[in-house]
């Protein structure tokens, strides 16, 4: 079981459009592929931020044996917060909002989880729906 933390993007009408969650943890992706990480995710300042590290490093290299040690430090601390910084975007620049945290064995199962969670907790208005009509009915073109 991993912990997933749950955001929600609502609509112009205050209902929910689409559901994410994000897995919490160590990034493998973010290890291996620390700049184009960075530009999958369209996260243009921590791209330029992580190249300028980088070349400070490589104009600063009077650091001998350290050099290599602090770039490898530098991108094992890059993967190791990348989900954290990654839900701080979405929250800041996609305004989505946080609705909690969850455990499952995977992603969908997760979301499953905090479908039923945002459910239960509007019991007490159940004629309401929460959800968008476009999260409800997609609508897919060929």
């Amino acid at each position: 079981m991993k912990l997933y933390r749950a955001l929600v993007k609502l609509d112009k009408n205050n209902k929910i459009e689409n559901v994410i969650v994000v897995d919490d943890g160590f990034s493998w992706k973010a290890l291996l592929f620390n700049p184009l990480w960075f530009l999958y995710h369209q996260m243009w300042i921590e791209f330029i931020m992580f190249l300028l590290i980088f070349f400070c490093f490589g104009l600063f290299s009077s650091f001998g044996d350290y050099d290599i040690f602090m770039k490898l430090s530098l991108i094992f601390m890059i993967a190791l917060n990348s989900k954290t910084w990654y839900i701080d975007y979405l929250i800041k620049y996609k305004k989505y909002t946080f609705v909690g945290v969850v455990f499952g064995s995977d992603a969908v199962e997760a979301k499953i989880k905090i479908i039923e969670q945002i459910k239960l907790n509007n019991k007490e208005n159940p004629e309401e729906n929460m959800f968008s009509e476009s999260l409800l009915n997609p609508k897919y073109f060929k």
